[in-house]
């Protein structure tokens, strides 16, 4: 039996995040015990890691401030489990896993699911944890598992090691996420949108890299030519209390704007889309991309990250940061008949089950923890 600690800065609902909990329900519990550590107070995925059969753990530090106490509480922790391998998750944990196991001959594994590193778009603070763990690059890790291939390529032009370097992209569970005419006839009388409205979904935090201004810029251009658009809007602090996010919304296009919060039905809201839109400037692999094709949804993308790469001839990618591209991709989408766009979602379906599907992806990370130990 193979136990891995992974460690994660936090448990609330994000790429990463989800990645973690998909891996640990999908792993073979007759070879692998599974421990997660969040520095963080436990999210709103904890319940869900626990139910994967995880042991969980909290360092119960605070956001933005550093705690050393938590770092020798960590490095007791790691003592006490005694695991034959350590995974951790974004650049916070990366740092501080590397610290914390310094000398204690236990194999360790960053994992990267960054894309952009631009100082306009990343907090002081990040940049500079990303420059001081490639400083630890000489001792640790023994791999980095990056999601997505440009974000490979990217930390290596500021010294991340190639060598140490393997690709695992994200996956889905395509049993959860997939066509559903019922759950998505739900959801459009949930909006009351009629049958004829052209649902277009955008599903993303807010955060400068998912960049909704570029969207919102992009719907101005487009409603004349599509009366019957609705935009549909989720994830945290897409709420139309957020007065920043309510300043980029034109006049124009309110009233077609629905900004619902947090969902934790995202398939049910898959099945309602005519389109998925991907809006950002800074993505390396964006889950909804991958869960929305899995539903049968197409999708128009900015070339980041891998976007491009993920939904191959089955959607539109353009450059990011441009409005009038956007707008046109939408509209090349949108005006295709009813029944090519059909055609299209299906062969999304199938390029996510043929390279996507958890069951995969899953393969790869215990082959990859296999080998270490």
């Amino acid at each position: 039996m193979i136990t891995v600690l992974h460690i994660i800065t936090g448990l609330n609902v994000g790429g990463a995040e989800t990645t973690l909990c998909k891996l640990l329900e999908n792993m073979d519990r007759t070879r692998f015990r599974s421990a997660v550590v969040s520095m963080l107070p436990e999210g709103a995925l904890g319940q869900r890691a626990r139910e994967a059969g995880a042991a969980l753990y909290s360092l119960n530090m605070k956001r933005g401030l550093p705690d050393p106490f938590a770092l020798l509480r960590l490095r007791r922790l790691i003592k006490e489990l005694r695991p034959d391998l350590i995974q951790t998750w974004m650049y916070h944990a990366n740092l501080m896993g590397a610290v914390a196991a310094r000398g204690l001959k236990i194999p360790l594994f960053w994992n990267i699911m960054h894309f952009n590193l631009d100082k306009n778009v990343n907090k002081p603070m990040t940049r500079i944890i990303v420059k001081l763990c490639a400083l630890l690059l000489k001792s640790v890790p023994q791999k980095i598992v990056y999601c997505a291939q440009r974000s490979a390529e990217v930390h290596a032009k500021i010294g991340y090691d190639n060598a140490r370097a393997t690709v695992i992209p994200n996956g889905f569970d395509t049993d959860l996420f997939k066509p559903d005419q019922r759950a998505g006839k739900e959801f459009r009388e949930e909006l009351s949108a009629a049958d004829g409205c052209l649902l277009i979904g955008v599903i993303g935090r807010f955060d400068p890299q998912k960049d909704h201004n570029n969207l919102f810029r992009a719907a101005d251009l487009i409603v004349k030519e599509l009366p019957t658009a609705r935009f549909v809007l989720c994830g945290d602090g897409i709420i139309p209390q957020n007065g920043a996010l309510a300043a980029m919304i034109g006049k124009g296009i309110k009233p077609l704007v629905h900004l619902l919060g947090r969902r934790m039905d995202l398939p049910k809201i898959y099945a309602a889309l005519d389109l998925l839109v991907l809006p950002s400037i800074g993505e390396a692999f964006p889950s909804v991309v991958g869960e929305a094709m899995s539903c049968g949804v197409p999708c128009v993308v900015t070339d980041v990250g891998d976007c491009a790469r993920i939904v191959g001839s089955t959607g539109i990618s353009v450059k990011p940061g441009d409005p009038a591209l956007l707008a046109e991709a939408i509209k090349k989408m949108a005006l295709l008949p009813q029944k090519k766009r059909k055609e299209l979602g299906e062969k999304a379906r199938e390029r996510i089950k043929e390279h996507y599907d958890i069951r995969l992806i899953t393969d790869m990370y215990e082959d990859l923890y296999q080998s270490a130990v």
